[in-house]
């Protein structure tokens, strides 16, 4: 999700190393994301695709507009 956001340049104008990035959200978030630069190679290379998790989190966020829409 972060590496999506960061090649969509949303963060800081596109001004910004991917590194920094994931520093800012290693401490946002109080947690360590490992070797970020092996972590993208594994998931550019799924069989399943590497979009998998993004295609999930749209379609749970499409259903939940769905079933609160008129609330």
């Amino acid at each position: 999700m972060v590496y999506a956001l960061y090649q969509m340049r949303c963060f800081n104008g596109g001004n910004i190393e991917l590194s920094e990035v994931i520093k800012f959200v290693e401490r946002s978030l109080d947690t360590d994301l490992g070797n970020f630069h092996k972590t993208i190679f594994e998931i550019r290379n799924r069989k399943q695709g590497p979009t998998k998790f993004l295609h999930l989190v749209s379609d749970h966020l499409h259903q939940h507009f769905l079933n609160t829409e008129g609330e």
